[in-house]
Formats: structure tokens, C-alpha cells, sequence
């Protein structure tokens, strides 16, 4: 009898051992889009990881898993697998994917034209602009190349209902210091769609002026080269610039700034724009990742309030190594900065993490009044190596009514390695239409 009980409690631990192996096995492949470019797989929708498979054989130790949920991948070639106890089914984050097969399309100059749609085209002109428009509707770059090009990639003046999506916009080449070149230029335009686009070693990334109804989602980003100061629009990587009515976004881009000569001024600045004071229609700054600087005393993360503006939010934001200051209030009425992330370590021309000012531009000041700072992280040493409160966070005066509520300017818990914190808003699936 006690060799028969023997038998089935060996039978039955030997059973649980097989089911609990099985389970350790149970495949999960992770979406391309969960690897970045900095070579890391997030695995934070993830709740238990037991290994990772590559394809030269060499798993991966538990320390390369850090604080933020990420897997170092860098120092492997191709990524093959991925096994976990379990997983959940968070949306993907929507991204710029390549597209290597295209039909070479002459440089594009149109007026009062609508419902055109360029897809899988690709226009570079060594003598001038690529493509230009003006008085146009219903207007679609899809899957696209633009450039190299003598001026702007593609400038819509007077356009309505216009979407350029999965374009790669790249090498503009440099003209006269007084020239303005940009990836994208929209001027004079409403219901306009920028989704999933590569920009990328350009003088400016993106300009929108004087419209309404814009969203900037998802674009992958870097590396501008200005020149800056003799024209202040050159060096920026995304401006809104008199941008007015509701629901219009800068949301969800990656801004990488690696190339120690580009010139970059503001990665995102909102400037004399002007939102609704009401819920979903507040002119938005959301969830927009932003590493690494340039070499100009002025560059900076993100910039709202500039020349003034009212109802801008900058929420959800990773700010990280920008330079002179991470993200500034520069004036407006009812402004708030939410749940941001902002680190730098010292740098030759960092200042401060965040700001609030009520700004002067040639002797004229624009107002700056209800100001909301909100949840905000900060860990920033300035160009003399000090890392206090007042680095992270200064009031340069001429501002009513700054409300700060439950800000950490001198958090230690924030890294440089917080720019891979996985950014929640950013899986929304109704950003993209």
C-alpha cells in the first residue's frame, strides 16, 4: 500500500512539474512595434518574463530587465521570440514602417486641384521644392519618400482635408542662412492629418500656421540642423504658429536628436496658439517622447505659451537631455503642464528642467496668467553640475495665478533611462483614423 501511495504522489508531483514547465513555455510573440530604436523591447504589458530567445543561442540574463520594463536587445543581431507566463493584449503603438518598392514621381507644383492621392511615389528635386500645393482638398501622401530636395519636401497652402501618412521626408538640402525649409509646411489649412512619418535631417521637421483642426501623431523624428536665429522657425522639429479651435494635437512623436551637429532650437514649440477652454478641445502636447539636445545655447524640449496663447496642454510628456531648459510655460492664459517627465545631466548649456515666465520679444511682453503645473517629475543638473529644486523648476516672474500641485523637482527616481517609460495614453487606438 505505501509503495502504491509512493507511486502516485511521484506520478502526481511529476504531473505539476510538466504543467508548470508547459506553462513556462507558453509562447507569446511581441509586436515589431514593441522594439524601439534604441534597441529595447518593451515588455511592460507583460506581468512575468522568464526568458528571451535569440537567434546566435544566447538568452538573455533577468539583469538586463531594468526598472522601466525594458529588455536590453542592442548587443544582439535579430530578435526572434519572446516567452512569457502570460500576456496582455495592449493596442500597439503605431509607428513609421519602410517602404522599399516606389514610383518615381516628377516635383509637384498644383493649384485648386482635390481627391489626389500619392502612394508609393517618390519626388526629389535638386533645384528646387518637392512638392507644392495651394487651394487644394481631399489630399493624400500615403507610403511615400520625399527628397532629397532644394527646399521644402511638402508645402500645402490652402488646403482642406488633408492626411500624409507613412512618409519618409529626409536630406532637404541647405540653401541661403535666410531660407526656410521644412519637411512639411501647411499654412492657411484645416482638418490636416500627419501620422507615422520619418523626418529626419532637415533644417525644420514641421510648421503648421495660421490653421485649425490639426493632428501631428505618432512621427518619428530628429536630428534638425537649422539655421536657427536668423529665422526662428528654422531649427524647430514641430511649431504650431496661430493654430486656433479646438482638438487640434502634437501627440505621441518620437524626437531623437543623436548627431552631435545638428542645431536644433525647440523639438515642439506651440506658439500664439490658441485652444477651447474645454474638455477634449484644449490644443494638446501629449505623450511625446524627446531625447538629446543640440549644441545651441537655445534648444529645448517642449515650449508652450510662446508669444502668448491660451488653453495649450503639455501632458504625459518624456523629456531628456534637451539642453537649455526641458519644458517651458514662455506666457498664455490657462496653461498647464501634467504628469510630465523631465531629466538632464549636466550639459553646457542646460538651465533649468521647467519654467514659467511671462516672456519679452522685442520689448513687448504677451501676458501670462492661470498657470497649472501638475505631477511633474524632474531630476536636472544645469550647466555648473547643480541639481536642486530651483534647477528643476524656476518661477522668471511676470506670471498670475501659477498653481503648483504635487511636482517633484528634484527626483532622484528619474534617470536618463526614464525616456523608456512606456507612455500608457500612447496605446489609445482611436489615435489613429
Amino acid at each position: 500500500m505505501k509503495k502504491i501511495l509512493f507511486i502516485i504522489i511521484i506520478c502526481f508531483s511529476f504531473l505539476i512539474a510538466f504543467q508548470k514547465a508547459n506553462a513556462q513555455t507558453q509562447q507569446f510573440t511581441a509586436c515589431d512595434a514593441d522594439i524601439n530604436q534604441s534597441g529595447f523591447v518593451d515588455v511592460s504589458d507583460y506581468t512575468d518574463l522568464t526568458s528571451v530567445f535569440f537567434t546566435n543561442g544566447a538568452a538573455k540574463p533577468r539583469a538586463d530587465i531594468n526598472r522601466n520594463n525594458f529588455v536590453d536587445i542592442s548587443d544582439y543581431l535579430i530578435l526572434t521570440q519572446h516567452f512569457f507566463l502570460s500576456c496582455t493584449t495592449a493596442t500597439p503603438i503605431p509607428g513609421f514602417t519602410p517602404t522599399t518598392n516606389f514610383n518615381t514621381l516628377a516635383p509637384q507644383s498644383i493649384q485648386n486641384a482635390s481627391n489626389l492621392t500619392y502612394e508609393n511615389v517618390r519626388i526629389s528635386n535638386p533645384n528646387g521644392p518637392c512638392f507644392t500645393a495651394t487651394n487644394v482638398q481631399n489630399i493624400t501622401f500615403k507610403n511615400s519618400k520625399i527628397g532629397p530636395c532644394l527646399g521644402h519636401g511638402i508645402s500645402i497652402n490652402g488646403g482642406n482635408n488633408i492626411k500624409i501618412d507613412n512618409t519618409e521626408i529626409t536630406q532637404l538640402s541647405q540653401t541661403p542662412i535666410q531660407a526656410l525649409q521644412l519637411g512639411i509646411f501647411i499654412q492657411n489649412s484645416q482638418n490636416v492629418k500627419i501620422y507615422r512619418n520619418k523626418i529626419d535631417y532637415n533644417p525644420s521637421g514641421i510648421r503648421i500656421t495660421n490653421s485649425q483642426f490639426v493632428n501631428v501623431r505618432f512621427n518619428s523624428m530628429g536630428n534638425f540642423k537649422g539655421p536657427i536665429r536668423t529665422n526662428f522657425a528654422n531649427g524647430n522639429g514641430i511649431l504650431f504658429e496661430r493654430v486656433t479651435g479646438g482638438a487640434s494635437d502634437i501627440s505621441c512623436n518620437t524626437i531623437i536628436n543623436d548627431n552631435p551637429q545638428a542645431f536644433t532650437e525647440d523639438n515642439i514649440n506651440v506658439l500664439a496658439s490658441h485652444g477651447v477652454d474645454a474638455e477634449g478641445a484644449r490644443i494638446g502636447v501629449y505623450g511625446n517622447r524627446i531625447t538629446g539636445g543640440s549644441q545651441s545655447e537655445y534648444s529645448s524640449g517642449i515650449v508652450i505659451g510662446d508669444i502668448g496663447g491660451s488653453n495649450v496642454t503639455a501632458k504625459d510628456n518624456i523629456v531628456v537631455n534637451t539642453g537649455q531648459i526641458g519644458i517651458a510655460i514662455a506666457g498664455g492664459d490657462k496653461m498647464k503642464a501634467i504628469n510630465n517627465i523631465v531629466y538632464s545631466d549636466q550639459r553646457p548649456n542646460g538651465n533649468s528642467g521647467m519654467y514659467t515666465w511671462d516672456q519679452e520679444i522685442n520689448g513687448v511682453r504677451y501676458g501670462c496668467s492661470n498657470i497649472n503645473l501638475q505631477g511633474n517629475k524632474v531630476n536636472f543638473t544645469n550647466a555648473q553640475g547643480i541639481n536642486q529644486d530651483w534647477t528643476g523648476y524656476i518661477n522668471l516672474g511676470g506670471c498670475s495665478n501659477i498653481i503648483l500641485n504635487d511636482n517633484n523637482f528634484k527626483d532622484p527616481s528619474i534617470t536618463i533611462n526614464s525616456v523608456y517609460n512606456d507612455i500608457a495614453y500612447c496605446h489609445n487606438a482611436t489615435l489613429i483614423e
